[in-house]
């Protein structure tokens, strides 16, 4: 008889729960039927994705991706039974997390000018960006933590102000003045041999680039002046 009680209650807690689930997943729907092509065309995806990512939201599947990440390239791409459309989809993410992240940049920038225009040189959030008209040197002189690195926007062919820039920069890392510098060569978008020959060509130590002390990077379009260009910022330790 206790048996049977219990095996009753635990019937109704788990009715109660798969009910749960049941509303969870019904209520998941992110893309209208109505607005199928607007989406798509706002997403990169195609309106039989945005169909598939819906089934998917609407199926047990749904349980695991409402505990967490809801993110519709993510789900896809691992729903996914093809290499191609995972592909298609990873890459996507990629493009709609880096203009997130670079508006995320761009609010923290604004939030840093505020701090400083209400804290003084005191600010809670330190981007040197956001330093329009205010020695850098002065602000962090006393700020323990931080590492300073630079951005180097250079060329592979035909610089020698590229490369003098470099080796500057390179001594200043040995010397432990420099926690490191991130190279973006703004002549290579994709090709990664022109800039494995100039690496070469600089006799760059192996132990600093498998450190990260310095980082080999295609161009990002981010360079504001003539070349070389370099940015100064920070990082906590």
């Amino acid at each position: 008889m206790h048996f049977m009680k219990n095996l009753v209650v635990l019937f109704i807690a788990f009715t109660a729960s798969f009910n749960l689930i049941a509303d969870e997943i019904t209520n998941t729907k992110i893309f209208s039927e109505n607005n199928f092509e607007t989406d798509a065309k706002r997403t990169g995806l195609t309106v039989t994705d945005l169909k598939r990512f819906n089934e998917i939201m609407e199926s047990p599947s749904a349980f695991f991706y409402n505990r967490g990440e809801k993110n519709v390239y993510y789900i896809l791409a691992a729903e996914s039974d093809n290499e191609a459309d995972r592909m298609r989809y990873a890459r996507l993410w990629y493009e709609a997390e880096e203009k997130y992240n670079e508006g995320l940049g761009n609010a923290l920038r604004a939030y840093t000018k505020a701090s400083i225009e209400k804290n003084g040189r005191n600010p809670k959030i330190f981007d040197l960006d956001a330093y329009d008209n205010i020695d850098v040197n002065e602000v962090f002189s006393s700020k323990g933590g931080m590492a300073k690195r630079v951005k180097l926007y250079i060329k592979t062919k035909d610089c020698v102000q590229c490369v003098q820039q470099f080796n500057g920069l390179k001594n200043r890392i040995e010397d432990n003045s420099l926690a490191g510098v991130d190279i973006f060569f703004v002549d290579v978008k994709t090709n990664q041999k022109p800039i494995v020959e100039w690496a070469k060509n600089q006799l760059i130590p192996p132990n600093l680039v498998k450190s990260k002390k310095i980082t080999l990077n295609f161009d990002d379009g981010k360079a504001s002046k003539e070349i070389p260009y370099v940015q100064d910022y920070f990082l906590f330790n």
